[in-house]
């Protein structure tokens, strides 16, 4: 739950302050390319770092035969079983000065399985321009979202984020300063708990200067300092609130080495909430040689937990050394396979409660793992593409140790599968593909008490694509076998595990356009 995972999207500070706003994501069509694994950078981000990162790239709208810059929109519409609907507009321009970004989204959804509804919005607007080798750049974010169980318990959560920054590129140097604020307010309430509100916010400022090279930057150094408030008013109970401040600074150094490059980082701070001074060093080391690339690494990652604390726990220091092997092959066009490795020891694990609704897992509180908590993880992935198809396969399995304080909710197994059939019809004007998926989800222990063992399981789902110039259209059926299965969660109505959504189906259009 802390120190795991992160987004970086470019445009809302979507998981500031800690946890931000779960659940209101940017829209996967906004992004034109999505990059997914260990980034390999905790030296460099502290007491941000995660151990598996998603970064999202959104290009500029193409060139004209004149090279002047076009205008673009996404337009998406989506609907389903039980009243899903979840639709996004994004228009972007850009000349070879600067662009604007202006975005927005929705979605909501009704009663499904031990949820009762569920609704999301977001919108943002992201700008920028350049003078010579000077550039402005500023994002502002909303986001909000409310849900409500079976049971009773609601939540709503609302948001805004915002950055201004401000990047100098001479020939052979780069400098980068940004200030950010980010404020979240979340409240919950139900029939048998107290009201209560937890307000947040996050001011920072970094300052970053790095050596720019014909292939890449060989040095880089950064320093940051924020600031994080929490204040906890539940109805009866006395307000817990406080503020921390944090303080970061890390270099980077990067050099070729045969067929590869070493990336080394190493970072010292300070983070008052936990009143610790750490050095978290990184290394890693990216090798090719045809048909073959990989990459091994090693690094600290740290998460202070100094806030949203179970009672009579104090703040403590989350800490993880990580080492990690990534090897990929690729064959022609066609044939691709990958394998990963990551192992592991962490001390003062943070664990929480599992809930649909974040303010819920919040309120119960973090408490610290009182062993060292010892980990595996292998991960393989397959694929095969031809002509008028494509087969997949992904999988992993995780070796782990057990605790006295938290049931084994997570599955140590799981895949994902898929077979794919493509062709074109109407003087290849119209293309169609067909895929058909299977998923697998081992065991896991829920957390009701006592705990009970959940028996693995395996889906199927279908879907259809249509897609004609820059317009696409698609169905997709996911849980074919029509059976709603216990989730980890405890449903308060019944006393026992929540149960899942059954059988559904979306529809789905997206249109670009380009002027």
């Amino acid at each position: 739950m802390r120190g795991v995972w992160r987004l970086d999207d470019g445009r809302a500070l979507s998981d500031r302050p800690y946890p931000g706003i779960p659940g209101v994501a940017t829209p996967l069509q906004w992004f034109d390319t999505l990059a997914v694994g260990n980034p390999a950078d905790a030296g460099w981000n502290g007491f941000e770092a995660a151990l598996s990162a998603a970064r999202g790239v959104t290009a500029d709208p193409p060139e004209s035969p004149d090279r002047r810059r076009h205008s673009r929109a996404d337009v998406s519409l989506s609907s389903g079983s039980e009243g899903y609907t979840d639709n996004s507009l994004s228009v972007r321009g850009n000349d070879d000065r600067g662009f604007v970004w202006v975005e927005a989204a929705s979605f909501n959804l009704g009663a499904t399985g031990a949820l009762e509804r569920a609704g999301r919005h977001l919108y943002d607007v992201v700008a920028a321009r350049t003078f010579d080798e000077h550039r402005i750049s500023g994002t502002f974010a909303h986001r909000g979202m409310a849900g409500k169980v079976r049971g009773g318990e609601e939540t709503a959560v609302a948001g805004n984020g915002g950055e201004i920054a401000y990047r100098f590129e001479p020939e052979r140097y780069r400098l980068a300063v940004s200030v950010a604020r980010a404020h979240d307010a979340h409240e919950s309430f139900g029939p048998s708990i107290l009201r209560s509100r937890r307000d947040a916010q996050d001011v920072s400022g970094t300052v970053e200067l790095a050596r720019r090279g014909d292939s890449g930057e060989p040095w880089a150094a950064h320093a940051r300092w924020s600031r994080a408030e929490v204040r906890r008013a539940t109805n009866g109970v006395s307000v817990a609130e406080g503020t921390a401040d944090a303080l970061w600074a890390a270099g980077r150094w990067r050099r070729s080495i045969g067929e590869g490059a070493l990336m080394l980082e190493l970072g010292l701070g300070r983070h008052e909430g936990v009143d610790r001074s750490e050095l978290a060093p990184s290394a890693s080391y990216e090798f090719t040689g045809a048909p073959f690339a990989g990459r091994v690494v090693i690094e600290r990652v740290m998460a202070p937990v100094w806030t949203d604390l179970a009672a009579g726990q104090s703040p403590f220091l989350q800490s993880t050394w990580l080492g990690g092997l990534e090897v990929d092959g690729t064959w022609g066009a066609n044939v691709h396979a990958g394998v990963r490795f990551l192992a592991g020891r962490t001390q003062d694990r943070a664990l929480v409660g599992r809930h649909p609704l974040a303010d819920f897992w919040l309120r119960s509180g973090f408490v610290a793992d009182p062993g060292d908590y010892d980990f595996a993880l292998m991960m393989g992935e397959g694929s095969w593409g031809g002509r008028h198809g494509t087969l997949g396969f992904e999988g992993y399995a995780l070796a782990r140790d057990g605790t006295s304080r938290q049931a084994a909710v997570d599955p140590g197994q799981g895949f994902r599968s898929h077979a794919e059939w493509a062709f074109r019809m109407f003087q290849s004007d119209l293309g169609v593909r067909l895929r058909v998926e299977a998923a697998g989800v081992g065991s896991r222990a829920s957390q009701t008490l006592p705990s009970r063992r959940l028996p693995s399981y395996v889906t199927y789902g279908a879907a259809a694509v249509l897609s004609l110039a820059d317009v696409r259209l698609a169905f997709r059926v996911v849980n074919l076998e029509d059976r709603a299965r216990p989730e980890v969660w405890l449903d308060r109505l019944t006393g026992e595990e929540a149960l899942g959504p059954g059988r559904q189906f979306r529809v789905a259009f997206t249109w670009r356009l380009v002027d």
